[in-house]
């Protein structure tokens, strides 16, 4: 996701006179007047439990609403959220006129996508429960926690 400031350029093109594209993911868990723990279990789990003689009583854990958003521009001027893809079992994606979604299907990824996952857990910064509510206090949260990185690393490597 690019931190450029979106008003740089006229018309938010970018640099090669296309529009910039920025993305968002939300996460929503459905809020309702009874438990979000459901008793209903596949049938195909149900299945293997009584293969393997088992008796679960725990609750099935609760689904989720994930949608993505992606920041276009309209019409070459304004820019707009768009909602592009969704997820609650499976993945469903905005068709090419925008006004209807596929069919939903089992959302695949590329094995490059993992790895590149893999790598960024493996070398990135993976920070929980931080208090941001902007875009600007994140990347001073990040930008301070990589200070005190640096800062650590040069008091062990002076030792």
């Amino acid at each position: 996701m690019s931190t450029e400031n979106v008003d740089e350029k006229p018309n938010n093109l970018g640099e090669r006179g296309r529009a910039r594209s920025y993305t968002f993911l939300r996460v929503v868990q459905p809020v309702f007047n009874h438990s979000i723990f459901t008793s209903a279990v596949s049938p195909a789990a149900e299945r293997i439990r009584f293969i393997l003689g088992e008796e679960d009583d725990s609750p099935a854990p609760p689904q989720l609403f994930t949608e993505l958003d992606e920041l276009l521009a309209v019409d070459g001027q304004e820019m707009e959220w768009k909602e592009t893809a969704r997820w609650i079992k499976f993945e469903e994606k905005v068709e090419q006129g925008g006004e209807r979604w596929s069919k939903p299907h089992v959302a695949t990824l590329s094995l490059h996508s993992l790895f590149e996952l893999r790598t960024c857990m493996e070398k990135g910064s993976i920070m929980l429960d931080r208090e941001a509510s902007s875009l600007p206090q994140l990347v001073e949260l990040l930008w301070k926690l990589n200070e005190i990185i640096k800062y650590m690393c040069f008091i062990i490597l002076s030792e």
